[in-house]
């Protein structure tokens, strides 16, 4: 769960600087044909197996859990549901807030790069990553709260 939790940050932060335009700032992460030095496809699909192959996998293996671990993830699945229910009505608030205060009917900007494009494929692909990661994330926070 520690290699996945250090793998979603660098997903993330490769990810925002993709967002803000870093990579192109860098100049060292495109050559002149547009293709990516060795080194940071490496780390992509290091990334991409510990963000997709292995989070589920730990997720899913109760074999390798101990009692500690076990009554963990319960607490971990309890706290997920819950966010995973309000985070849609938290959405759905946000849209209608904006909709009420902009009186447009356009997505909230921050919403417009994810919604606009997605295909059910890529809406389906995201979730699944989501849901993984965030239970990785509720796991380490919980096991870090326990260990204060």
């Amino acid at each position: 769960m520690d290699a996945c939790l250090l793998f979603l940050f660098v997903g993330l932060i490769d990810q925002a600087a993709e967002w803000v335009g870093l990579h192109d700032a860098w100049g060292g992460l495109h050559d002149k044909h547009g293709s990516h030095p060795a080194w940071y496809v490496a780390l992509g699909a290091v990334t991409l197996i510990f963000n997709f192959l292995v989070a589920p996998f730990l997720i899913l293996a109760s074999f390798m859990r101990d009692e500690y671990a076990q009554q963990l993830w319960q607490r971990t699945v309890g706290l997920l549901v819950k966010v995973v229910t309000f985070f849609p009505m938290i959405v759905l608030a946000f849209g209608i807030v904006t909709q009420l205060a902009t009186g447009s009917r356009r997505l909230p900007a921050i919403l417009a790069p994810l919604l606009e494009t997605a295909t059910w494929v890529t809406a389906m692909t995201i979730g699944w990553l989501v849901f993984c990661l965030l239970f990785v994330v509720i796991f380490q926070f919980l096991r870090w709260w326990d260990s204060r």
